[in-house]
């Protein structure tokens, strides 16, 4: 299991150390990060944790998974995520509103 990568923090709007938890959520917000360094893409998201400010959270993901999944995490309405002890995104889910007329 990867440690949550320092550099991801910089200049996010969450204000809560990572904290070693895991758990699962709504994203309030999420990024698709890259470190130059590396060439290293990450998904990084803030989960609400009860009674806490939001929790950062990530995945590490690849070239084709932002051109493939991009879009959907970063425009869809609402993403559930489950996350583990080191913050890291272990299982997502875009949902999406849906308004069909009734016949």
């Amino acid at each position: 299991m990867a440690k949550f990568p320092d550099f991801l923090l910089k200049n996010l709007p969450v204000s809560a150390p990572v904290t070693p938890q895991s758990g699962s959520g709504f994203l309030v917000f999420s990024v698709i990060r890259r470190n130059e360094e590396t060439n290293e893409n990450f998904w990084v998201g803030a989960v609400p944790v009860t009674g806490d400010a939001p929790l950062p959270v990530f995945l590490q993901v690849s070239r084709y998974w932002v051109r493939t999944f991009g879009n959907a995490v970063l425009e869809s309405p609402h993403i559930f995520v489950e996350f583990d002890e080191n913050s890291t995104i272990t299982f997502w889910q875009a949902i999406q509103e849906k308004d069909t007329p009734v016949t």
